[in-house]
């Protein structure tokens, strides 16, 4: 993806939007430009995106894909499994059309992997798509602030998403300093938030786009004139130097992309300390 290394180019080049650098001890003396954090080029990060891509392409390429307005018999057909009549539900090879009953595809000499997609026939309209997107990312940010708070409050899961705060300075590389379990976290709460609703594959195509700027943008590290928390009404947006205060003191901004959830656990928490 192309997003990371423009954000990266941006903050080399750009020490005066470099949040962390602002009023602390990176700042140097005179004209000279603070130092940059340490970032690997894309070409030294080839194992890195091998360890992380691995277990998703090992999903992709087993489960098949069950995506909403698709008939059954084109997902069984996309998952090499033959037409079966519905009433025999005595069948070893029933599978179900809901996405919350994973199934594996049936693997054969002549489709070893689950390469095609059913698709639905009819596009979705102008508004399905947009309203589907404004309720997909609503859930994920909503589910994915639960999972951060308890990465943050459980020991053990303590333990794993440490190293993603591990850096002397917020950088974009940051967005991909995640163990397997926070990766696949990520993506199957995306995914979740997707299918929930019935999304439309193209509304699902539309997302990823939009899901890894808002990633990228809030590990940025930089307080950019146009943040997506700047076009929004105040306080709705979380954006990148929210983000850069929970890296460094790891309370508050656990929503990634929006203020609600995070305003309501400073209430809870406000209120609880005035009854004790």
């Amino acid at each position: 993806m192309i997003i990371e290394p423009l954000y990266t180019f941006k903050f080399g080049r750009n020490p005066d939007m470099r949040i962390d650098v602002r009023g602390s001890k990176h700042r140097t003396a005179g004209n000279q430009q603070p130092k940059i954090p340490k970032m690997r080029r894309p070409s030294k990060r080839m194992g890195e995106m091998f360890v992380y891509t691995a277990p998703l392409l090992l999903l992709d390429f087993t489960m098949i894909k069950k995506f909403a307005g698709v008939p059954l018999v084109d997902i069984r057909s996309s998952g090499g499994y033959p037409p079966l009549f519905e009433n025999n539900s005595s069948d070893s090879q029933q599978i179900s059309p809901n996405f919350l009953s994973p199934t594996v595809h049936n693997f054969k000499l002549d489709a070893p992997l689950q390469l095609i997609r059913a698709l639905p026939f009819e596009p979705p309209s102008s508004r399905r798509l947009i309203l589907e997107l404004i309720v997909a990312f609503f859930l994920y940010d909503s589910l994915f602030f639960f999972i951060h708070v308890a990465f943050h409050r459980i020991p053990l899961l303590a333990k794993i998403h440490q190293p993603h705060h591990a850096h002397t300075e917020m950088h974009p590389q940051v967005t991909n300093k995640l163990s397997i379990i926070e990766r696949l976290s990520l993506v199957l709460l995306a995914n979740f938030s997707l299918n929930i609703i019935g999304s439309h594959v193209l509304t699902r195509t539309a997302f990823v786009p939009f899901f890894v700027y808002l990633l990228v943008d809030v590990h940025s590290g930089l307080d950019l004139a146009w943040g997506y928390d700047k076009i929004m009404p105040y306080g709705w947006g979380a954006g990148s130097k929210l983000h850069a205060v929970h890296h460094r003191t790891g309370g508050g901004g656990f929503a990634p992309f929006f203020g609600w959830w995070d305003h309501a656990l400073q209430w809870l928490e406000v209120s609880e300390g005035k009854l004790e």
